[in-house]
């Protein structure tokens, strides 16, 4: 079977969604299928699976910054890449971004299964959008919410009649089979991992560990992940801040 991804963030930013689309496409091929994979990208990837279809643009939203490419010359592109590869499917992750996903969602002639990675209560903008596009909304055969917040989010705006379905991230665990353990203090330890910015909830993990450390003089809270956000660490309570290890960009 041939499966497009569309992947609506820059393909050499990092990213969870970034990942996921990738992984994903290794599964499909190791199991025998073709894969092309649509996104936005600062440079051309060596991967010839991939087209760049356009240069990023760096939107403040929901609490981050997201690196998407609502240039509409792009969906030209992505037509013709399509056309050319002729998709079975197309996988179209957050088809509600202006972004690689939409444009996909729109030109797809073969069944599309969307994806969102996303959820949040309530913004005019968005709402706006969403209304704006409906009709679009209605081309996806399914919807797919990575967790049960995000499947509530797509009935909330895609309506209570689509298909959404609950198919959560997998994880590749040969990645980490043959890992080297950390070196370490001995005692228990909280791990946050993540962009280190508002909607990640690092200000929620600093506070849950000055509340806890006191109680637990065993007790580390370990930081995995680099952002705009870092500074907060500093707001660690200075009694336990010798506890906090901040190990940076992790790669896997």
């Amino acid at each position: 079977m041939k499966v497009a991804l569309a992947c609506p963030y820059a393909w050499d930013a990092p990213g969870g969604v970034q990942t996921h689309v990738r992984q994903l496409a290794a599964c499909l091929r190791a199991r025998g299928h073709q894969t092309l994979i649509l996104a936005p990208g600062w440079a051309q990837p060596s991967d010839p699976d991939v087209v760049i279809v356009g240069r990023p643009f760096r939107i403040p939203f929901n609490g981050s910054v997201a690196p998407v490419c609502p240039d509409p010359r792009s969906r030209a592109r992505i037509r013709r890449a399509m056309a050319q590869f002729g998709p079975d499917v197309v996988h179209a992750h957050e088809p509600f971004s202006p972004s690689t996903g939409f444009f996909a969602t729109i030109e797809a002639t073969a069944p599309v299964v969307a994806v969102s990675h996303t959820y949040f209560e309530r913004s005019v903008l968005f709402d706006l959008f969403s209304r704006a596009f409906a009709r679009v909304w209605k081309r996806p055969a399914v919807w797919v919410g990575v967790s049960q917040a995000s499947a509530k989010f797509l009935r909330r705006h895609v309506g209570p009649d689509a298909d959404v379905r609950v198919i959560p991230n997998g994880v590749d665990v040969e990645a980490f089979r043959n890992a080297k353990p950390l070196a370490l203090p001995p005692g228990r330890r909280m791990l946050f991992v993540g962009r280190l910015e508002p909607r990640k909830g690092l200000q929620v993990a600093i506070a849950a560990f000055a509340r806890l450390a006191p109680q637990h003089p065993d007790l580390y809270l370990l930081v995995a992940g680099e952002g705009p956000e870092r500074s907060a660490l500093d707001g660690t309570p200075a009694e336990v801040r010798s506890r906090v290890i901040e190990l940076g960009t992790v790669p896997h």
